[in-house]
């Protein structure tokens, strides 16, 4: 099934079920009123929402009406927790000289970013000043049931309830001002308007993997298709390392980090990245980072070219 959020004029806005087409939606209120409220009670909720998206693609849900992504909020507006993970190889040779997506004994690395504001699929983002280096980037990521301490690969796939395509926004020179891990340069996150269940994505979701390009447009032009299925770790290992210590909460956020596919035809999943290909190849960076009027699009696509989440497409502002 395929959910997302309306706005409602509160800070949670309103559960919706969206048709596998994109095109129609129905508010499930009288199943859960929000999004967090269902994963709450995700054994008892997720069969009813599961046949209202049955009722909604046969043309027989009531009261449905045209789905329309400028008209939502975050599929998840708030969250409890947003885990990152840099599981592609690729993009730890490409930028930070093979260091990043695996730390000592082998095992993942995880940082910390905000999740108590998740743009919405179409708004802007505000930018201060073009100096600060703001960054995209394009991740795969899942949202977990509850796991208990010490949980197995095989337990945590069990445990992903949705998942979704996003783009997280960091200032570099925040980071490199302060720390790496900087609060001020954390940027925030903004999610495509759908999350989608495993079972929506078929063929594509192998071994807790998506196994599907994204198409990265900056300004009109296509910089990136990379495949999403390259990670060193799926998302269950992920899930599963991440209980290690302590138990994961209910609609914890974890995402793959960068896609970056091992072939640079297909191009790049951020800015970084392109600049460091640019760097090796020339000896200088040629692109900028994001500025002011720049507008990018985030789209990820199955092979019949149909849009699985819908798209993110939101443009660069300046603040005042």
């Amino acid at each position: 099934m395929k959910l997302a959020t309306l706005k409602d004029g509160s800070r949670n806005g309103q559960l919706i079920v969206v048709a596998r087409d994109l095109k129609t939606a129905c508010i499930a209120h009288d199943i859960a009123p929000t999004l967090q409220a269902a994963l709450d009670d995700w054994g008892f909720i997720s069969p009813q929402l599961e046949a209202l998206y049955q009722k909604l693609n046969s043309g027989k849900a009531a009261h449905s009406f045209d789905f329309k992504a400028d008209a939502c909020m975050s599929p998840l507006p708030r969250a409890y927790r947003k885990v990152t993970a840099q599981t592609y190889p690729a993009y730890a040779e490409r930028v930070s000289g093979g260091q990043g997506s695996v730390g000592k004994e082998g095992l993942p690395v995880l940082t910390e970013s905000r999740a108590d504001f998740l743009r919405p699929p179409t708004e802007d983002v505000l930018l201060l000043s073009e100096q600060s280096d703001l960054d995209f980037s394009a991740e795969i990521l899942v949202l977990t049931g509850d796991l208990p301490q010490g949980s197995s690969n095989a337990a945590a796939f069990e445990q992903i309830r949705l998942i979704g395509l996003s783009c997280q926004w960091r200032l570099h020179a925040a980071a490199l001002r302060d720390t790496p891990h900087s609060a001020l340069a954390d940027a925030g996150t903004t999610l495509a308007p759908v999350l989608v269940s495993p079972e929506e994505l078929g063929e594509y979701w192998r071994e807790g993997k998506l196994g599907l390009q994204v198409r990265i447009a900056w300004n009109g032009n296509l910089i990136g298709q990379p495949d999403a299925g390259g990670m060193a770790f799926s998302f269950p290992q992920l899930m599963s390392f991440l209980s290690l210590h302590s138990p994961v909460v209910n609609g914890t956020m974890i995402s793959g980090g960068v896609i970056t596919d091992k072939q640079t035809s297909r191009g790049v999943g951020c800015l970084t990245e392109k600049r460091a290909l640019e760097f090796a190849a020339t000896g200088e960076y040629r692109s900028s980072y994001l500025r002011h009027g720049d507008l990018l699009k985030i789209e990820m696509l199955d092979k019949a070219g149909k849009s699985v989440f819908g798209a993110i497409d939101t443009g660069i502002v300046e603040s005042l």
